[in-house]
């Protein structure tokens, strides 16, 4: 027994030592032997990647409905921004035809020679007691 190597001495059910229980069975290539280590591997990657996809797609929701929130907000300002334009416009046009139109009177008045209208009485005693 002394001259046989230690290989041999090794009962038949154990790996030989220095190697993996799969490179006893299959060679290191076998994908038959690869398959069961890569799952095992791969799955922790896999619910990994699958609750990564999900957070991706929640994501992907709330942004679309910001996108579409925003897009409502700069519609309902420009449509605001539109109908104030339209009301100063408006308000500009009447003080010019207000204007134009005390400068008819005005021109009336003179043409037809009568006097302005009175002043109010208040008006009239502060132009008295003026202290300049």
């Amino acid at each position: 027994m002394g001259n046989a190597p230690a290989e041999s001495l090794a009962p038949a059910g154990l790996p030989e030592a220095g190697r993996s229980p799969l490179e006893s069975r299959h060679s290191p290539l076998d994908p038959e032997a690869l398959v069961p280590a890569l799952t095992r591997v791969l799955a922790p990657l896999q619910a990994m990647l699958e609750r990564e996809i999900a957070d991706r797609r929640t994501l992907q929701g709330q942004a679309d409905d910001l996108r579409n929130q925003l897009a409502a907000s700069q519609l309902a300002t420009a449509e605001a921004t539109r109908e104030a334009n339209v009301e100063h416009a408006l308000r500009v046009s009447a003080e010019a035809r207000i204007r134009d139109l005390q400068v008819t009177v005005q021109a009336l008045r003179d043409f037809l020679g009568e006097p302005p209208p009175r002043r109010s009485w208040w008006l009239l005693l502060a132009s008295v007691f003026r202290c300049d």
